[in-house]
């Protein structure tokens, strides 16, 4: 298991969601590509283990549809709320935070060393 997931995942706590699992250093990685807005869309996926029987596409960036995928706003003015988010959760032992997504019902979960591996292999 890499040390970021995702997978989407319809009915997942109570709605559909895109679920972002994060070790420890994988949420430290996860910061530091969120540490300034992207340009563009920065497709997190590619450094991600994408889940084979859950998968999706998940970028961030500026706030608009994509019909490849799904968009985690990300600009310049909510970059410091979303880095404080994920700050604030890498202080904790476990945990989660929710995220809304761009154009989309569905949300993002990222959670910080609430599934482990062998809840993928059982789930992904």
């Amino acid at each position: 298991m890499s040390d970021i997931g995702i997978g989407f995942f319809e009915n997942f706590k109570g709605g559909d969601a895109v679920l972002v699992t994060c070790s420890d250093d994988g949420l430290r990685r996860l910061r530091g590509l969120l540490a300034s807005p992207p340009q563009g869309l920065l497709p997190l996926h590619q450094f991600a283990e994408v889940m084979p029987n859950h998968p999706t596409q998940l970028f961030v960036g500026p706030a608009r549809a994509y019909e490849h995928g799904f968009v985690w706003p990300v600009s310049s003015s909510n970059v410091a709320q979303v880095h404080d988010a994920l700050f604030s959760l890498s202080q904790s032992a476990h945990g989660h935070q929710y995220f809304d997504l761009a154009n989309s019902h569905a949300q993002l979960i990222v959670s910080l060393n609430e599934y482990d591996a062998s809840w993928w292999l059982s789930n992904a």
